[in-house]
């Protein structure tokens, strides 16, 4: 058996493995409260925090912490939406006006970093401020109440279909792509990046494009669950934003040895097992957030560190 095979068949084995015994274990605490049909729903439902996941994790790669991301999937559903449904597009000029909206929001914030030259977080709460605003002033507030049209993006198949979809795209961008060569180069050494001619704050501009660009389509899929949004302020839509980091964290954990765009929707399914194992326990909604918030501080440690293990390991080893 070739390297190359034994590489691809550990990289399925961790895939799947990873979330059948997080689930396994969960049916061992609860096995009157939880069900094998529980596993289908949830390898569904995760491919809603994928879909955005999919979106930050090239900023995440990169160094780059952007908490616009809520507030940018608010205006992608209103605008997108209102557009559309005044228009009379449907569902498809939604997916077509969501995108677009997005990704020029992501070229406007990556635009304000580059030339402000602050953090991305001091950028991208400013931004995330003004978008909640927005979201109060466009349409007199009333958000959008697109109708039941837009519900068929919630139903099998047409949700598998839209994740699978964005799944394609994101490993195109990411893995055949000189884009996602550029994100990791610059997320690994700027400087050396820099030596090898590549433009850091082009591939950013593009980095924050891809972000915008799933934060419509994350718009679509969450318009769709309802097919009502309504306006926020007050920072209401940053919490949105950590779902997503929780899953790329949990990907780059295992990024060796699973693709990160697989792994992201690996790390998407695990946290959805987490949410259902505090449900099972008796866990309240307060109480989810701050496990949920001590996973990802896990996580990030475990993220950051493995690598520092590993090598010490080897050269014991050696």
């Amino acid at each position: 058996m070739s390297d190359g095979l034994k590489k691809s068949l550990r990289g399925i084995g961790i895939a799947v493995g990873i979330p059948v015994a997080a689930f396994v274990i969960v049916k061992l605490i609860a096995p009157d409260l939880v069900r094998l049909s529980q596993f289908k729903s949830m390898l569904i439902q995760a491919i809603f925090p994928a879909i955005l996941a999919w979106g930050v994790m090239c900023e995440l790669k990169s160094g780059i912490w952007d908490f616009s991301v809520g507030a940018n999937v608010l205006i992608c559903e209103i605008v997108g939406g209102n557009l559309a449904k005044s228009l009379g597009l449907g569902v498809p000029g939604v997916i077509f006006f969501s995108a677009v909206i997005g990704t020029l929001i992501g070229y406007l914030v990556g635009k304000i970093f580059i030339m402000a030259k602050i953090p991305s977080i001091i950028v991208s709460v400013g931004a995330m401020l003004l978008l909640e605003s927005l979201s109060c002033i466009l349409y007199e507030g009333n958000g959008i109440r697109f109708g039941p049209s837009i519900l068929i993006m919630s139903t099998a198949p047409y949700n598998i279909i839209f994740g699978i979809v964005c799944a394609v795209i994101a490993w195109l961008l990411y893995t055949k792509r000189p884009f996602g060569f550029h994100v990791r180069l610059v997320g690994s050494s700027i400087n050396i990046a820099r030596q090898n001619g590549i433009d850091i704050d082009k591939t950013r501009i593009k980095i924050f494009m891809m972000t915008g660009l799933f934060c419509g389509f994350y718009g679509v899929m969450e318009l769709g669950s309802s097919g009502v949004v309504t306006s926020k302020s007050n920072m209401a839509s940053m919490g949105i934003i950590f779902s997503a980091i929780i899953c790329v964290f949990i990907a780059m954990t295992i990024e060796k040895w699973v693709n990160l765009v697989v792994g992201i929707y690996v790390g998407a399914v695990v946290a959805s097992i987490i949410r259902l194992t505090i449900l099972v326990t008796g866990g309240s909604n307060a109480f989810q957030q701050v496990i949920m918030a001590s996973i990802l501080i896990i996580v990030f440690a475990v993220q950051n560190n493995l690598p520092k293990l590993l090598e010490k390991r080897r050269k014991a080893a050696s």
